[in-house]
């Protein structure tokens, strides 16, 4: 993964500076994030009402088929395998998961809306997933790695603060650095 940012940062709770990191997180999908969306692949263009009229011409398939196909929306992106000539975001299928999973039917349709946008959005580039680290710092100011390090991945690089973020994970590496200090020791709390 690569780092992009760092910076330090003092915890309010603990009164230390860590240094932060953001790495490219080139493991996580969208479609690891959400299973409402549905994404098909076909070998001849449905977003093209031409297209779909030859289709419907020659196979003669039943009208609920031909509204789901009319419902496709396009994606494009470097993300798309070389084998998939065209690749669609399936709303008709969208909107029912979404339904499972207890969207109200009035908010479905702009739920699904949203779906594509967001999924869309990665697909061009204008967000993608970060992998948060927090490290501590050494009485040098140079952070330390190893196991007192702590990571958080799957982040949108859209979030607007990233505060509470970091605060968990400087949370994970207090204690951590504090079981390894008091290894052995009965820790009492008297709060």
């Amino acid at each position: 993964m690569t780092c992009f940012e760092h910076f330090d940062y003092t915890s309010d709770k603990t009164g230390l500076t860590y240094r932060v990191e953001k790495h490219f997180d080139d493991y996580t999908t969208p479609l690891e994030m959400d299973e409402c969306i549905v994404i098909e692949d076909f070998g001849w263009d449905v977003c093209d009402d031409d297209a779909v009229q030859e289709y419907i011409e020659h196979h003669d398939p039943d009208m609920r088929y031909v509204a789901t196909l009319l419902r496709m929306k396009p994606l494009h992106s470097s993300h798309s395998p070389r084998s998939a000539r065209y690749r669609v975001f399936d709303t008709v299928a969208a909107e029912n998961a979404l339904i499972k999973q207890g969207v109200k039917q009035a908010d479905v349709l702009m739920a699904a809306e949203k779906l594509y946008d967001w999924y869309n959005g990665w697909l061009r580039d204008e967000w993608h997933y970060v992998t948060l680290w927090v490290l501590p710092l050494d009485e040098h100011g140079e952070p330390i790695k190893g196991e007192h390090a702590h990571c958080l991945s799957g982040i949108e690089s859209n979030v607007e603060d990233w505060n509470d973020y970091i605060e968990d994970l400087i949370d994970e590496v207090f204690w951590s650095q504090r079981r390894e200090t008091h290894k052995g020791q009965l820790e009492l709390n008297f709060n």
